[in-house]
């Protein structure tokens, strides 16, 4: 197999959000979560009870090893 380092491929980012993963993170009490709703169709993965004052946002909850 022959390497073509002087013909590289060039990558190349979609525009938008299509096909996208969005991760946001930060300290507490910054409105991630109440900002992420706003999403197109956000999914959420809770690790907190933040959820609890949110209503109708689809959701996979995170179960504890207890």
């Amino acid at each position: 197999m022959v390497l073509g380092i002087f013909n590289p491929q060039i990558s190349v980012v979609a525009k938008g959000l299509e096909g996208k993963v969005i991760t946001m993170y930060g300290s507490n009490n910054l409105g991630k979560t109440k900002q992420s709703t706003r999403m197109k169709k956000p999914l959420y993965l809770p690790f907190e009870k933040g959820l609890n004052a949110i209503a109708g946002v689809p959701f996979m909850p995170i179960k504890k090893n207890t």
